[in-house]
């Protein structure tokens, strides 16, 4: 179990330039620009900071996919 102190500092920007990276790297179906485990670590650590933020409440990491997919579900609706 991870939690969010085990996350390198980033500035916020930063997440928000290796999450564009990674979406642009599936679309284009070239390899991102960040190694691996920060484009997993910045997409986990953003899905629960969106959980926590619409839940108010804390948030387990790794982040369980089926609470996150139906919170996404319900945003979109």
């Amino acid at each position: 179990h991870r939690d969010l102190h085990s996350f390198p500092t980033r500035r916020s920007s930063d997440l928000v330039d290796l999450y564009r990276d990674l979406v642009g790297a599936i679309a284009a179906g070239r390899p991102p620009v960040a190694p691996a485990a920060d484009a997993a670590d910045t997409v986990e650590l953003a899905a629960a900071l969106i959980q926590s933020a619409h839940t108010a409440t804390e948030v387990a990491l790794p982040v369980d996919p089926a609470g996150y997919a139906a919170l996404l579900a319900y945003l979109s609706a």
